[in-house]
């Protein structure tokens, strides 16, 4: 058990720690208070940052060799021309590369320092938008369709470094404010650094451009969602060949892992596929709980097309990454859709959520730990700060 001991003592802190402060705001403090505002909010904040801490340093002190690419990006900082796996890589990773070696030479200043670049744009989203930020944080360490996105973090360490711009860059084009023109601006040069950053951000150009100009109301989605995961149950699918067509058309260079790989033999198919019927249920929650006008928020907007996304993209090896920029915001969604609800609905949905994360959590570490696994590896954990603590 001492190799599963990390994560054992990461997911029990969280976890047990996060059901006391919950029991104590909502049985204890007031959840308004003089001049709007609210006491449960003030110590929420506080406690996040210090969760939020935690989890960057299990980030951001790992060892090279937790995380599967992580070792190949170390050789990459060591490169004299900065090449990755042989050949080079996007223009801005280089170039955050380059800078980070001007100031250190050392493989876990490298770790260290993009871990935090990863990381402040995640905490960047959760505190903008989420309305429980601890729940959101708690999800990122236990969600995720086919990954879990903890585990993402601590392995793709280029994709998470183009995806802090990537959410601060979203977060500023929905954003209301009154000088649109300087939002449009810096939201645009944010996506393009995310672009040059890992070209795989592209793919949620259309579906932001989509849920800025046409948000879609419940019935719409009631129909995709259902259609799709019954095309799914039924192994039609159309993306391996249209990846195919443009790959064809446009050279993927180093993303040609996107394209016509199958993953199907790890998790049967059918209509109890559980990488996708988990996802399926949290969104038709989410329908159930909000109204067409908060559906319409651009996190449920994206998070929705990620859902169906999700669904057709089923049969791709690569999928889970190359969505994850959409359902990532599962950590904002549930959360907020079970914001103002009746306790008694906000135990009602988190429990089973809670209950098959965990279990997925488990499953996922222990097939990582066996002799013949392959893939993302985080076990076992190593850190060069944290392992006097977790051993």
């Amino acid at each position: 058990m001492d190799i599963f001991r990390p994560y054992i003592l990461l997911y029990s802190f969280f976890i047990l720690s996060f059901i006391v402060i919950q029991f104590y705001l909502h049985r204890y403090v007031r959840a308004t208070g003089p001049g709007g505002i609210s006491p449960r909010q003030k110590i929420e904040n506080r406690v996040f940052w210090l969760y939020a801490l935690l989890v960057f340093l299990f980030i951001g002190t790992r060892d090279a060799l937790v995380g599967t690419d992580t070792i190949s990006y170390v050789y990459f900082f060591r490169s004299p021309n900065f090449h990755y796996q042989g050949a080079a890589t996007d223009p801005a990773f280089e170039f955050i590369g380059r800078f980070l070696r001007d100031l250190s030479t050392d493989d876990k200043f490298f770790i260290f320092a993009d871990s935090l670049i990863s990381c402040y744009g995640l905490f960047y989203l959760i505190t903008k938008t989420s309305l429980n930020k601890l729940y959101a944080l708690l999800l990122f360490l236990m969600a995720g369709t086919a990954s879990i996105t903890l585990f993402l973090y601590m392995s793709m360490m280029r994709q998470c470094t183009a995806m802090s711009f990537y959410f601060v860059s979203i977060y500023l084009f929905f954003s209301n404010t009154a000088r649109k023109k300087r939002k449009y601006i810096l939201a645009g040069a944010l996506y393009m650094v995310a672009v040059l950053t890992h070209k795989s951000v592209l793919f949620s150009l259309p579906f932001i451009l989509v849920a800025y100009f046409k948000p879609f109301k419940k019935s719409f989605w009631l129909i995709v969602l259902a259609s799709s995961y019954v095309l799914s149950a039924l192994n039609i699918t159309f993306v391996n060949q249209i990846l195919d067509i443009a790959s064809n058309a446009v050279n993927f260079g180093h993303y040609e892992n996107y394209r016509s790989l199958s993953f199907g033999f790890i998790e049967g198919k059918g209509w109890l596929n559980m990488y996708l019927l988990p996802f399926m249920a949290i969104a038709f929650m989410l329908l159930y709980l909000e109204t067409n006008d908060k559906l319409k928020l651009w996190y449920n907007q994206l998070f929705l097309w990620g859902v169906l996304a999700n669904n057709l993209f089923y049969n791709n090896l690569m999928w889970s990454r190359l969505i994850l920029y959409l359902t990532i915001l599962v950590i904002i969604v549930i959360p907020n859709a079970l914001h103002g609800q009746k306790l008694k609905v906000q135990i009602g949905f988190s429990v089973p959520i809670f209950v098959y994360f965990i279990y997925k959590v488990a499953t996922q570490l222990l097939a990582q730990a066996a002799f013949s696994a392959e893939g993302l590896i985080v076990v076992p954990y190593h850190s060069w700060l944290l392992d006097g603590i977790l051993y």
